[in-house]
């Protein structure tokens, strides 16, 4: 291709006045002047639009714009890629693609020549919108307007009226359903009903079914929770409530149920997973007015059985303990029953069968008294002790059983079990009515 001549056509057209000879190189810079469709890829024909023709199957770049006439390198390039199916792209300085349109497809990419959807944008240096970046994103919907806002749509083609299908994403400079000056407002929703939507507020706040969100997830209507509903750190209260809230918002775990109408008809649980006896680390459920349940109740009881008998006259009994934990404090007790069968021989003789707890006499004394005035009276006669045992804080127990001489007796000949026969000890933590 001949170089460009860079003559003006006024002076081209002086070589070729009246009276002046034109020389070689004049006929060459006026045929220079020209466009060619060759030399140049310009084509046009009557009554057609004038076109570019790329000059090489090879060749992407069909045109270039150069800041001024002496700069080396274009600024900005456009290109055709492909042969039969073509995309037309526009690269930078670099060559880098700015923006390219797919031909087969409409697809539209930003910074890439595969579009996979309509609009595809490939950032090599991603970028982040925050609170402290401020909004620097991969795609910026800015709005005149304050505190009006931007907008998303999502709808079947050719239809859009209120009775239409159609979602839309929305953000409002200023909630105009809060007094918050500074309150924002993003939805999401799905245009059946006005309140069919997502909002989040920038306080963290989401709200379902509500444009206005008071908690950090604020549910209009029903809720349902298919699996696990966990209470994480720090206090965290559940109330399904109507007046009581009775409880210190800053109570660990907690749940209350409640419909108050003349008075608190409540079901509150409270306490963490804590065992220990305070107050501010056990469990408690709390039920006042009636409980009436339409099913199975399952109680704790600690219970040790056996067979064994055992001839001692004085001591412990080493067959017959229970280890018990008591969860409560002083505030409960522990209800004991020991079931057995008791023997004492011998002319006016007496002996005692006594529950111990770590060795300790139970307060008040769990006691079962037998005497006999007969030497000839060989009596096995089963027997159950029931017992409270107060006073005692939350831990771990040994209940056990001592036999003994009832004092102001002679020795007795003692026997304990018989045949055979089962023994039972049990104990229940339980609280009296005072």
């Amino acid at each position: 291709m001949p170089n460009p001549t860079t003559k003006s056509r006024q002076e081209l057209r002086s070589r070729f006045v009246r009276n002046a000879i034109p020389t070689e190189a004049d006929f060459a810079d006026l045929i220079a002047a020209s466009l060619n469709l060759a030399d140049d890829g310009l084509r046009k024909l009557p009554n057609e639009p004038l076109s570019l023709v790329r000059q090489k199957a090879d060749q992407a770049t069909v045109l270039r714009f150069f800041a001024d006439p002496a700069a080396e390198g274009s600024v900005w390039q456009m290109n055709l890629v492909g042969t039969q199916e073509t995309g037309l792209g526009f690269a930078n300085q670099t060559g880098m693609s700015i923006l390219f349109l797919d031909g087969p497809t409409g697809n539209v990419g930003i910074g890439t020549q595969t579009p996979y959807g309509k609009l595809t944008i490939s950032e090599m240096v991603g970028t982040k919108a925050s609170a402290t970046l401020g909004a620097r994103a991969s795609l910026v919907i800015d709005h005149e307007d304050s505190p009006g806002g931007g907008s998303i749509l999502f709808r079947r083609k050719g239809s859009l009226n209120v009775s239409g299908d159609y979602a839309y994403m929305e953000y409002w400079g200023k909630n105009p359903h809060v007094s918050n000056a500074d309150a924002g407002l993003l939805t999401i929703g799905i245009q059946n009903d006005a309140d069919d939507h997502i909002a989040l507020m920038p306080s963290g706040n989401v709200g379902i079914n509500t444009l206005a969100p008071a908690y950090k997830l604020h549910v209009n209507g029903t809720a349902g929770v298919s699996g696990q509903v966990d209470l994480v750190t720090g206090s965290n209260p559940i109330r399904f409530s109507g007046v009581y809230s009775g409880f210190p918002d800053n109570a660990l775990n907690t749940a209350e149920i409640c419909n108050s109408t003349a008075g608190d008809k409540r079901l509150i649980i409270a306490g963490n997973k804590s065992a220990g006896g305070s107050v501010s680390s056990r469990r408690i459920v709390g039920i006042y007015d009636d409980l009436i349940v339409n099913g199975v109740v399952v109680r704790k009881v600690w219970a040790a059985t056996g067979y064994a008998n055992d001839e001692k006259n004085e001591g412990q009994l080493l067959d017959r303990i229970l280890n018990v934990t008591k969860l409560l404090g002083a505030e409960s007790v522990l209800r004991i029953t020991y079931f057995d069968n008791f023997r004492v021989m011998g002319d006016m003789v007496g002996a005692r069968w006594e529950i111990r707890i770590n060795g300790q006499n139970a307060t008040p004394a769990i006691v079962l008294d037998r005497y006999e005035k007969s030497t000839s009276n060989n009596s096995h006669i089963s027997g159950t002790l029931v017992g409270y045992a107060k006073n005692l804080k939350a831990g771990t127990y040994e209940i056990q059983v001592w036999v003994g001489t009832i004092p102001g007796t002679n020795a007795p000949d003692v026997f304990t079990g018989w045949a055979g026969q089962t023994w039972t000890l049990e104990a229940e933590e339980v609280r009296l009515n005072s």
